[in-house]
This record gives structure tokens, C-alpha cells and sequence, in this order.
């Protein structure tokens, strides 16, 4: 009975170390969305969490080069992130601000 007792905690205990193990590999290897460039517009869809925001936005403006991001993508675009085509002003601005970080 004892012996019964103790591979039950044992089974249970392995449980929880598997469904730990696996919350753990999703939430920091598994990406919980899909970038869908859909020409003038790239749209990023899913579940982003706030502490993988900025990795989220970079993956999103690193699709194609020369992209800005959209202020109100969901009404705009149905969609969590949005990022088109930046104009010239945009890229000029750009370029100046990282020659300022530069100096």
C-alpha cells in the first residue's frame, strides 16, 4: 500500500514537472503569432505578452526594410501590429536621429 502510495506522488509529481517544463519552452521559445506580408501592408496576428513586445515589433519591421508602424492597426487592418511602407520625410527622420545617437 505504501509502495502504491509512493508511485502515485512520484506520477504526479513527474506530471507537474512535464507541464511545467512545457508552459515554460511555450512562453519563451514558441512564438504566439504569424507575420503575413500582404504587400503595401505587413500584419502581425496573434498573442503578443507585454514582456515580448519590442522582440514582437522588431521581428514585424524586420520583414522588409524601410517600415513604420500604424497607429490603429486592429480598426485599420483587423490585425494586433501593422507596419507599411515609411515615406521619405519618415526615413530622412530616421536616418537624422541615428546620426544624432551616433555622435
Amino acid at each position: 500500500m505504501i509502495y502504491t502510495a509512493l508511485c502515485l506522488v512520484g506520477f504526479i509529481t513527474a506530471l507537474c514537472l512535464v507541464w511545467w517544463l512545457d508552459t515554460y519552452v511555450r512562453t519563451k521559445w514558441v512564438k504566439s503569432y504569424l507575420i503575413e506580408d500582404c504587400g503595401y501592408v505587413v500584419k502581425l496576428h496573434g498573442y503578443v505578452r507585454g514582456d515580448m513586445m519590442a522582440e514582437a515589433i522588431r521581428d514585424l519591421l524586420s520583414t522588409r526594410p524601410g517600415l513604420k508602424m500604424v497607429d490603429d492597426a486592429y480598426s485599420l487592418y483587423g490585425c494586433t501590429f501593422a507596419a507599411v511602407n515609411a515615406s521619405n520625410v519618415d526615413l530622412g527622420a530616421r536616418n537624422e536621429l541615428q546620426n544624432q545617437q551616433k555622435t
